[in-house]
């Protein structure tokens, strides 16, 4: 069945447009005074509204346009002593909750990046040992002792970052692995070994004395 002409012309000239009214809405929505409390949502969505000139039903059934009005209601300064006490578990709750709903999409998808990245460092670094042992027939002492330096010296680095960014992924120094604690079944939390990480520990331990 073939596509029915025009189809994917509308399509994108409606993708351009939400793009174009959610630039206008966070524009708006920045100018906001902060001394002005809203009440509800839907008060935002009535002030943006106008002045975008954007029906409110338009807004309100746009998901992406929605999630831009519950974050600023829920981010109002004192927003739980101004609005109504009906409000606070129905409106208030409701729109921290999509507020939190985003921000753990965003955990998730940067906890992804840093364990890909994780485990590319590691597959390098275990590569990179593997060619210089096997490829070299006499490599110079002190060249695989910086190279090991600067290689153990950046995942010191990436480790003390990730603990920064409480993912769950960190070192175990009393076991000697590194694990990745939002997994729920101590099988599964291993990320590096205990085998792969010794030189590590031992460069550590070192640096401590």
């Amino acid at each position: 069945m073939g596509v029915t002409k025009g189809t994917n012309n509308f399509s994108q000239h409606q993708k351009q447009k939400v793009e174009e009214n959610i630039t206008k809405i966070k524009k708006e929505l920045e100018q906001i005074p902060n001394k002005l409390i809203y009440s509800t949502p839907g008060a935002i969505v009535e002030y943006i509204s106008t002045k975008i000139s954007v029906h409110k039903t338009t807004i309100t059934r746009n998901k992406k346009y929605m999630e831009l009005i519950h974050k600023k209601f829920s981010e109002q300064p004192g927003i739980n002593e101004y609005v109504p006490i009906k409000h606070i578990n129905e409106q208030a709750l409701a729109s921290r909750l999509k507020v939190c709903e985003i921000e753990n999409q965003l955990i998730i998808s940067e906890n992804k990046r840093l364990k890909n990245q994780l485990s590319q460092f590691i597959s390098e670094n275990i590569d990179s040992q593997a060619c210089n042992q096997n490829t070299f027939i006499s490599p110079t002492t002190s060249t695989l002792d910086i190279a090991f330096d600067h290689t153990a010296k950046s995942l010191h680095l990436v480790l003390e970052r990730l603990l920064e960014s409480e993912l769950g992924i960190m070192l175990d120094e009393k076991n000697g692995t590194i694990v990745d604690l939002s997994k729920y079944l101590p099988g599964e939390q291993i990320i590096v070994t205990k085998s792969i990480l010794k030189y590590y520990l031992e460069w550590k331990h070192n640096l401590k004395s």
